[in-house]
């Protein structure tokens, strides 16, 4: 005997985007209700509004996965946040709204790793901050 799940009608208004230094921003549409999902690459800070206004926010520093439950309209809403590579930078955000999953986005700061002028910038210069991190650290270089 198979089950079937109820259908969901789901509308994703606007691609994922993701920057180095804007981080990442996902935007979902569930009927009349709007999630817009933000996600600092450098702070942690991580931020849900619902109709432009802010319903959660919390940073998340430590952790590959985080979610940030929301009750509205009825519904509780749940998002769910994880770094799926952290080389890449590549971010997945689910939304489930009561329990079933409605949506999904994923968004990489680095798309197609080494192989464009920036890609390899960027991995230079992250390179290079982490050797003079680590030289700092050991007390080689001079504050």
């Amino acid at each position: 005997m198979t089950t079937q799940s109820p259908s969901v009608q789901f509308n994703i208004t606007t691609a994922a985007t993701a920057s180095v230094f804007k981080g990442y921003r996902f935007e979902f549409s569930d009927r009349d209700v709007n999630i817009e999902v933000q996600a600092s690459s450098w702070s942690g800070k991580e931020s849900v509004r619902i109709n432009g206004e802010l319903v959660s926010d919390k940073r998340a520093l430590t952790d590959v996965t985080s979610e940030h439950l929301i009750t509205r309209k009825h519904h509780s809403y749940r998002v769910v946040l994880r770094i799926t590579n952290i080389l890449t930078g590549n971010v997945e955000c689910k939304l489930y709204r009561d329990d079933l999953l409605i949506g999904a986005q994923r968004k990489a700061v680095i798309e197609k790793p080494y192989t464009s002028l920036p890609s390899v910038v960027k991995i230079t210069a992250a390179a290079a901050w982490t050797l003079a991190c680590a030289l700092w650290v050991t007390s080689i270089l001079p504050l």
